[in-house]
């Protein structure tokens, strides 16, 4: 059995001389969780960015002062301005030669990665200036061929413009099957439309000035409405839960930016029932949308 992806106990977390957790204490329980609101804090310790200060913090049942750590989780950066003029494939082959692989070896790698995520047709495009999405795609596309038990990556939110985001979606979404991951994702109304990657999630934790929380990620296979609101909508939520309508929020202490599952398992949720009920609680709906079952 799989030791927890990330578990803290009595945790303190400070980024630079400022305190952002006291006593926190979580564990999660599935193979591939996102870390949504403050929870992307957690990364930045990853990252280096915020310190643990005190208690104890664990990545699949490695301390974070552990040697071991390094091994076992690769925190997938986008690549620096270095490979700039590259074609794709050599920047991979390149990165992976740094990471101490002999040429042969990378070489083949790279060609059986890229046709797994589906990516021939960026092997020979040259790159461009940071910051551009193959810059982090490349970085993700690094992080598995490295092969570590766990990838973690933070969504690039503003750094790249809104197609960048559905390429590296499509990308994370084959990716996230593969392995055990922890994804930073962006809060509500910042969240591209193309949400795939975030469906193939197990948990999403999130953590507000009330602590820890955790929801469900949807079954990627079920379709839903995607729902996003003008103001939080907990009426609303409590109003459909009560019909017997499962509602999960994408940022569950916001309630802005719903998914709302059908009332029958394969069925399809009403579009005109959701009009109606923010009709009803005199709601402004910037944005509805069906979402397919993933196959």
């Amino acid at each position: 059995m799989n030791a927890p992806l990330l578990r803290l106990e009595n945790a303190r977390i400070d980024q630079g001389e400022r305190p952002v957790f006291a006593g926190l204490s979580l564990e999660t329980s599935g193979d591939r969780v996102g870390l949504s609101a403050g929870a992307s804090v957690l990364l930045d310790v990853l990252e280096g960015t915020a310190q643990l200060v005190s208690g104890r913090f664990e990545v699949a049942g490695q301390a974070l002062d552990s040697a071991r750590l390094a091994g076992t989780v690769h925190v997938a950066r986008p690549w620096s301005n270095a490979f700039r003029g590259l074609r794709f494939e050599q920047a991979l082959v390149a990165s992976l030669i740094l990471a101490g692989q002999s040429r042969s070896l990378a070489r083949q790698g790279v060609e059986e990665q890229l046709d797994a995520l589906g990516l021939t047709s960026l092997a020979k495009r040259r790159l461009g200036p940071r910051p551009c999405a193959e810059h982090y795609i490349g970085g993700l596309v690094e992080s598995l061929l490295l092969d570590p038990p766990v990838v973690a990556v933070q969504w690039p939110i503003g750094a790249i413009d809104p197609e960048g985001w559905v390429r590296y979606g499509s990308v994370l979404a084959r990716a996230l099957p593969r392995r055990r991951w922890l994804v930073g994702i962006p809060q509500s109304t910042e969240l591209p439309v193309e949400l795939a990657w975030f469906r193939t999630l197990d948990e999403v934790v999130w953590i507000s000035s009330r602590g820890p929380g955790m929801v469900c990620a949807p079954d990627p296979k079920q379709a839903c409405l995607l729902v996003e609101l003008a103001e939080p909508a907990d009426a609303l939520v409590a109003d459909l839960r009560e019909a017997e309508i499962s509602v999960q929020a994408l940022s569950p202490n916001s309630s802005r930016l719903l998914l709302v599952l059908p009332r029958e398992p394969g069925g399809h949720p009403r579009t005109e029932l959701l009009v109606d009920r923010c009709a009803r609680f005199g709601l402004t709906l910037l944005h509805l949308e069906p979402l397919d079952g993933l196959a």
